[in-house]
């Protein structure tokens, strides 16, 4: 039935009478998973999947997209062995979703590229990767990382507001009308963090919320200990600093001050004098993660008495517990995680170094990645009835790309576990 209204009177009637909903006096919007990402599609079971030539996964609350991202380096094997295409429908209530989701592709992308281009140079395209690991796992960020990102975030929201139809590559499909709340984010995002969200607020905040990771240093068995020096060390800093250090070698390199503040705070650990080196430099250097912030979320709750500083809208149960979502990202029981003397930002990077290099594959016309702002129920109830406005005849084409035609019946649906 894609490609017309197949029934005017629901068209008519989801669109003139809006769904109501419970007001809910929190942010809503989740930039921080804390669940372990499992592969949906399981490449033997290809003959219970639907005969239509592309393979199709809804997913209903993204949050931070690992479970996105995880179906797509899953799925590319499938896509090479079967010569199918995936479609991937994305639902999230809040357009900063979407703007943090568009980010990360846009830096995948471009380190795809990088790497395609360099591929015998083993760093080709790691500050893209670097970034990335950044945004889906730091309160706070390097001055230098900062600044590289505001400028990629500026680009991203430039290029959409110039060209409202035309997505940042032609695998990515956005609901038309959710373009103007992305773009402003985006806009707020590349904007300098300091007067609105200065770093030590935020580590601050950071930090009240999660206490400490659950990696601690007794529960792993002395046999293990040289595997995990590098990454209890960078436990012990986020459990002090509420920061995510960056791998070693970067850190000579583009921050020699913060690795001399570190080497003495890690020789001497309870000394006041180390801590508040530590502290110090990164109030002084380190900057916000603006990418966490829903813009309209945080201006509502600056008119309040109760106003305490930034709030981190994030699941408070396991906030940003970096070291515990380093090692979920492999799909694997924490309990049984080794990282094998790499540290927590060498594991996320892993992640998306995986994602970054199967990413040729995907977005050579293989797959489309729909991306829509809205309520779960009521996106349920038109889809049911074709009456999706941006899947209309009417809507336009995006780069090729007909919306009448995605999917109205889904091979794999993921549901948020946050209500």
């Amino acid at each position: 039935m894609g490609g017309r209204v197949a029934n005017v009177k629901w068209f008519t009637s989801l669109t003139r009478f809006p769904r109501n909903r419970t007001r809910l006096d929190t942010s809503e919007y989740f930039p921080f998973g804390h669940d372990i990402p499992k592969p949906l599609f399981d490449p033997s079971s290809m003959t219970n999947v639907t005969s239509s030539p592309q393979i199709s996964y809804l997913f209903c609350g993204s949050g931070d997209g690992r479970h996105v991202f995880w179906q797509l380096v899953t799925t590319s094997l499938a896509i090479v062995q079967h010569g199918r295409k995936i479609h991937i429908t994305m639902i999230d209530l809040k357009a900063p979703a979407m703007a943090r989701m568009i980010v990360m592709f846009e830096l995948l992308l471009l380190y795809s590229t990088a790497y395609a281009m360099y591929r015998s140079d083993k760093d080709a395209g790691q500050w893209y990767v670097l970034m990335l690991s950044y945004v889906f796992a730091g309160t706070v960020v390097p001055p230098e990382v900062d600044e590289k990102l505001r400028d990629i975030i500026a680009g991203v929201a430039k290029a959409l507001e110039e060209n409202p139809e035309t997505p940042i590559h032609s695998s990515i499909y956005v609901q038309p009308n959710a373009i103007p709340d992305i773009i402003r984010h985006l806009k707020s995002w590349s904007q300098p963090s300091e007067g609105s969200h200065p770093a030590s607020a935020v580590r601050a905040a950071g930090m009240r919320r999660t206490g400490t990771t659950k990696f601690e240093t007794d529960q792993i068995s002395s046999g293990k200990k040289k595997s995990f020096a590098t990454w209890l060390d960078d436990c012990k800093v986020f459990n002090q600093f509420g920061i995510v250090l960056p791998p070693r070698r970067f850190m000579v390199k583009i921050e020699p001050g913060l690795d001399k503040v570190i080497s003495s705070y890690l020789a001497n650990p309870k000394s006041p004098n180390a801590i508040k080196a530590v502290d110090d430099y990164l109030d002084a250097n380190w900057k916000a993660n603006t990418t966490l912030f829903d813009m309209d979320w945080e201006a509502a709750r600056q008119k309040t008495t109760e106003y305490l500083g930034p709030d981190l809208p994030i699941y408070p149960q396991l906030v940003c517990d970096a070291p515990y979502m380093a090692a979920t990202l492999q799909g694997e029981d924490p309990g049984k995680f080794n990282p094998k003397g790499k540290s927590v930002s060498e594991w996320v990077q892993e992640f998306f170094l995986c994602i970054g290099q199967c990413m040729p594959g995907i977005i050579t016309g293989k797959a489309t990645i729909e991306m829509i702002v809205g309520e779960m129920s009521d996106f349920m109830d038109r889809l049911a009835h074709d009456a999706l406005p941006h899947r209309q005849t009417n809507a336009p084409n995006v780069d090729g790309q007909d919306p009448s035609e995605f999917p109205k019946v889904y091979d794999f649906v993921h549901l948020s576990n946050i209500p």
